[in-house]
């Protein structure tokens, strides 16, 4: 989509395997998922990681990990990390596809904050909201091309075939879509170290994605005292109902009739007890051996750690509308 990202990618004639694979980088780790469609459905093949103490250790790292599950020519989905990028909820635009990408940075130039010629902007509308003299909107995606290049070329340089760059709001709605068999609305709530994350979906359709303002870095529910946990879990549940709130007045649905939960940190068994009684709705920790079958055994703890990159990794094989950065051609 964008000429000046593809003109990184070389033409490296690489038999293209199959499967599909998605990776991140975090400030001290990467973390990548790999799945495979057996007999048309799409298998967990495996989780893996590595740290890093230098930026320079990537890519020698990265190499040994592609060579070690023959993952080389796999094509690969990037997933950013929130810091990397902005969405921006947005109307609209009454143009065509050709005039989109010019009026769009128009629009949006006094919300970014770097030049909008360094921009790569991609969005997806979401569905219709049914509150009076509501107008259709956008989420629009906003991230830096410098950025976007250092790193595709380290992935190209290890012999992935990137295709796309991806977020974890469309992750997390690709894991929400393995349980929207009905008309049912699902809920995900994703506490990470740094930033916690709630999405709505229907209908494998993205609806809302909110990022909660609750410091998690520090809270540990295994020692903290009544009174913490009561304040910390009060303010959480508050972020979350007034996301339900808003979801049923914007699109006159009721609160979401499944709600999961999923942590990097701690249990998610407890923290889901503590939320079912403040939001008094029932919250469950997110088990995916219950929707995803896979070749290896993760834990709750192990599956939160890696949930944005298996649901990346889902994209290929049982999402094809699920939107996109950008893409890179061959």
């Amino acid at each position: 989509m964008l000429k000046k990202i593809k003109q990184y990618f070389k033409q490296t004639v690489i038999t293209h395997a199959r499967g599909f694979c998605c990776i991140t980088f975090l400030p001290q780790e990467v973390a990548l998922a790999y799945v495979m469609p057996v007999s048309g459905i799409p298998q967990l093949q495996f989780c893996d990681s590595f740290t890093f103490s230098k930026p320079s250790a990537i890519k020698p790292a990265l190499a040994e990990l592609v060579k070690k599950y023959h993952l080389e020519g796999v094509a690969c989905s990037w997933m950013l990390q929130s810091h990397h990028y902005q969405l921006l909820l947005t109307e609209s635009l009454p143009v065509t596809q050709a005039e989109f990408q010019s009026a769009i940075r128009w629009k949006i130039k006094d919300s970014v904050p770097f030049p909008i010629e360094e921009a790569v902007i991609d969005s997806f509308p979401i569905p219709s909201q049914k509150s009076v003299g509501a107008e259709n909107k956008i989420i629009v995606i906003v991230a830096r091309e410098s950025y976007l290049s250092s790193f595709a070329r380290t992935l190209q340089e290890c012999q992935l075939r990137l295709t796309t760059v991806d977020i974890p709001e469309m992750a997390l709605r690709n894991i929400t879509a393995l349980y929207e068999q009905d008309e049912k609305t699902t809920a995900l709530i994703y506490l990470q170290e740094h930033q916690n994350e709630l999405i709505i979906s229907k209908q494998k359709q993205l609806y809302f994605p909110r990022r909660l303002e609750v410091e998690y870095e520090h809270f540990d529910p295994s020692i903290a005292t009544d009174k913490e946990i009561n304040t910390y879990i009060s303010r959480l549940s508050l972020e979350i109902q007034r996301s339900f709130d808003y979801f049923q007045t914007q699109w006159r649905n009721p609160s979401p009739s499944r709600i999961f939960l999923a942590t990097t940190k701690f249990s998610a068994e407890k923290i889901a007890e503590y939320l079912s009684q403040n939001l008094s709705l029932p919250v469950k920790p997110l088990n995916l051996d219950d929707v995803l079958s896979s070749k290896q055994k993760l834990t709750l703890a192990e599956q939160g750690k890696y949930l944005t990159v298996i649901g990346g990794a889902l994209r290929e094989s049982a999402f094809s509308d699920a939107t996109e950065l950008h893409e890179t051609g061959n």
